[in-house]
């Protein structure tokens, strides 16, 4: 009797772990999948804000466009990507710098 009952509480309690192991990786993986689709979106709005700078379409909007996506990017993108923007707004920023430089 007592060994049913002790299989008893076992099942039940490996029941019960399975179904919260279950939950608790199911959320984790809703979690990342919303996390892929946020970051997707901060992406797709910085190319797009690139548009904005081009030399011959840029506007005072575009460059604030810009300015704030990138510094989204900041809160999102992995490491390397944050050194590559970096380098590329130092750049853009020097051909400016340069540009206001020379004589008309």
């Amino acid at each position: 009797m007592a060994a049913d009952i002790a299989t008893a509480v076992i099942t039940a309690s490996g029941a019960v772990a399975l179904t919260a192991a279950t939950y608790f990786f199911t959320k984790l993986r809703e979690r990342e999948s919303e996390l892929r689709k946020e970051k997707l979106e901060h992406y797709k709005d910085f190319v797009r804000s690139i548009s904005g700078i081009v030399e011959g379409d840029e506007t005072p909007t575009g460059h604030q466009t810009f300015t704030i996506t990138s510094n989204n990017l900041n809160l999102i993108a992995p490491q390397r990507v944050i050194k590559a923007l970096q380098a590329y707004r130092e750049e853009i920023s020097i051909k400016k710098q340069a540009a206001k430089s020379r004589p008309p």
